[in-house]
């Protein structure tokens, strides 16, 4: 609870203004990001890994079915657009290896990791 508590005290101080902002060299142009089937398995892999711990018995979720369709479209996106940003077309290892860096801190549960 202090944790949230000091959440909400950052967010009311609009201390987020502080942030500094980032700064994309993106293409003009509409570039068509490949992902190969590899990349694409091992993040469908994750998201299931993700999903799966919802439906754990110490899981707050609902008894409702998560199967994250949509978050393995948006791990997809996001690996793609790690691509993009450093000017390749094209989803290699260390995309991925962001991805599941990344995905460490993504809370389905809502509750303390």
């Amino acid at each position: 609870m202090p944790t949230q508590l000091n959440i909400h005290k950052s967010i009311a101080a609009r201390e987020y203004q502080k942030e500094v902002p980032i700064k994309l060299s993106l293409p003009s142009d509409d570039v068509e990001v490949k992902l190969e089937l590899a990349e694409a398995t091992e993040l469908m892999t994750l998201t299931t890994a993700l999903t799966s711990a919802l439906a754990a018995p110490s899981s707050r979720q609902t008894p409702e079915k998560v199967y994250g369709f949509r978050l393995q479209k948006n791990l997809q996106r996001l690996a793609m657009a790690s691509a993009l940003s450093e000017g390749r077309d094209i989803v290699g290892q260390n995309d991925v290896r962001l991805i599941e860096d990344l995905a460490k801190h993504i809370n389905l549960d809502y509750f303390p990791l």
